[in-house]
């Protein structure tokens, strides 16, 4: 991990840090795993980790948030995407979204792994489904 990036986890309350980091944990295991998904690339986007991949581009950015102000982290797409729309249509009570661009988690709410990960897949595979 770069150290720039780095520093943006450590200045995060430690459970928002903590958990994000499995999810970044999750998106280099799905890319490691999944050949439908091109390599990842991270890299901060508007002061945030972000995931891109590229060689080929096969997914949209994914991003890892701290928001301060609401006391929630959580991953966030492109908005003009279709990705948060679709997972809300199927998971609308399971989690907590982000209008149109991204799931929230607050301190002490356990993570859906298995949702997470499907989201992951289809955000880093976007462009191979679109």
């Amino acid at each position: 991990m770069d150290s720039d990036i780095s520093a943006v986890f450590g200045k995060m309350p430690e459970f928002a840090a903590n958990n994000l980091l499995k999810i970044r944990d999750l998106i280099l295991q799905i890319s490691d795993e999944q050949p439908s998904v091109g390599k990842i690339t991270e890299c901060l986007k508007w002061g945030e980790p972000s995931y891109v991949t590229h060689s080929p581009r096969t997914g949209t950015t994914v991003r890892l948030a701290w928001k301060e102000k609401d006391q929630k982290y959580g991953i966030y797409v492109p908005c003009q995407t279709t990705l948060i729309e679709d997972f809300k249509v199927a998971h609308e009570t399971d989690l907590t979204f982000d209008k149109n661009r991204g799931i929230l988690f607050k301190k002490g709410e356990s993570i859906p792994m298995d949702l997470i990960s499907s989201f992951l897949f289809h955000a880093l595979t976007y462009h191979v489904k679109k």
